[in-house]
């Protein structure tokens, strides 16, 4: 999280900050959160908030002071009270080590204030055996200790580990919210509101997500994207070569991208709006999908997208180019013209 970021306030999180300092001033606070909702709609700015408040010393109504000394030594990440566990190196899990030594860590004393902080991000990247040593902590939780379990995929924990936790379940800002939001940002302040209208509808209304969208250039790729499908799909570009452009560093975008699109296809179908789907360069394109394969086809698409995309984000390594091949192996199947 950028300065910037951590500066400009996200007011759709107001409410549950509020909720959560009720529970703190009452004595209510659970041993364990679960902050869930979609990506890039500021759990992390909301898990950074409660972390300031939960161990600030002098709290003011729903905020941490910033002057304290614990909130001087949140801020340099030095506080001996707040511990972060996720994916060490280039591993996409927390194993079991990091759970057991975060258990000897809420074992202890509190060395500054009344609690201590454990953040566990994403939960869903903990294998099955932290999984299981998160349980038992779970179940003898320590006194004083918060933990945070923060979550894109609720289907990555295992249900006894979310029904031991309160669930924090963030909803993203109004448009209005999110593009007041952007606009104080040095990336999109200078941008016209209808190209922030487009990055928020691109990002299904998640600002963070939008935000990078406009950040890196990401909005002009993922038109190159579709337009490349499109040129595969009138078979005037091999699926090879459209693969193998596809196995980059983006490759979770790109599937993101493509389950949203046939979400926009379905929604449209439904509605009869063409609107619902953003881009207008597609609109004859999946017309003639839907008529043509059918609502179900699209289904069975799109969860194949999503489940490729669990797996990526879990521990398998598939071979990316045949992950697409495969995949654009099925888009062709959508063109084939129904007797």
């Amino acid at each position: 999280m950028t300065l910037e970021e951590r500066k400009v306030p996200c007011t759709w999180l107001d409410k549950p900050i509020q909720q959560f300092a009720e529970q703190m001033r009452g004595g209510t606070l659970p041993h364990a959160m679960l902050v869930c909702g979609a990506r890039g709609i500021g759990k992390h700015q909301f898990v950074d908030r409660v972390v300031r408040l939960a161990l600030c010393l002098a709290p003011v109504e729903d905020a941490a002071c910033g002057e304290c000394k614990a909130c001087r030594l949140v801020e340099g990440g030095l506080h001996a009270d707040l511990r972060y566990l996720q994916p060490e190196d280039k591993s996409t899990q927390i194993k079991i080590d990091a759970i057991r030594a975060s258990a000897a860590f809420a074992a202890k004393s509190a060395f500054l204030g009344a609690r201590k902080v454990v953040v566990i991000s994403p939960a869903d990247a903990m294998n099955i055996n932290a999984s299981n040593a998160l349980l038992k902590t779970l179940e003898e939780p320590s006194l004083g200790t918060l933990l945070i379990l923060m979550t894109d995929s609720l289907g990555g924990l295992l249900p006894t580990i979310r029904s031991r936790c309160q669930r924090v379940d963030l909803s993203g800002p109004t448009q209005d919210q999110a593009i007041n939001w952007l606009q104080q940002m040095p990336a999109a302040k200078n941008l016209p509101a209808d190209e922030l209208a487009l990055s928020l509808q691109l990002s299904q209304g998640a600002p963070f997500t939008a935000l990078e969208y406009l950040d890196q250039n990401l909005i002009d790729e993922q038109k190159s994207m579709l337009a490349e499908l499109a040129q595969v799909l009138k078979r005037t570009q091999p699926s090879t070569e459209a693969a193998l452009h596809w196995s980059d560093e983006w490759i979770q975008y790109r599937l993101s991208w493509m389950i949203h699109w046939l979400e926009q296809a379905v929604r449209s179908s439904y509605s009869g709006n063409e609107k619902d789907i953003y881009l207008d360069t597609s609109r004859n394109m999946f017309s003639y999908i839907v008529n043509n394969a059918g609502l179900h086809s699209l289904f069975d698409l799109r969860d194949r997208c999503i489940k490729e995309l669990r797996l990526l984000k879990g521990t398998s390594n598939p071979n990316k180019q045949l992950l697409w091949e495969s995949l654009l192996s099925e888009w062709l199947q959508l063109m084939v013209k129904r007797r």
